[in-house]
């Protein structure tokens, strides 16, 4: 993760490493392969991977739609520990 001028994590970053790891426990609670996950969004296995990975800015939108392909939920969404728990 990318550090501030005070080295600390960005908000940015923060975002995206969160994002991706709710995406990521989501999907294998799922049983999906980021390959499924992959041709359902139409995008490339390596995008998904990106996303995961926290290293790609995801759009609302984007996140809307995986949200619905996961069934989850914003607000399951939001109160996802799991970025706390491992950092």
């Amino acid at each position: 993760m990318k550090k501030d001028d005070n080295n600390s994590v960005s908000m940015s970053d923060f975002f995206n490493k969160k994002t991706g790891l709710f995406i990521k426990y989501k999907r294998k609670e799922l049983g999906l392969t980021g390959q499924d996950l992959a041709i359902i969004l139409n995008v490339s296995q390596q995008q998904i991977s990106r996303y995961e990975n926290g290293t790609t800015n995801i759009t609302v939108t984007l996140l809307n739609k995986i949200l619905m392909i996961l069934d989850s939920s914003w607000s399951e969404f939001l109160t996802f520990n799991e970025l706390t728990d491992r950092y």
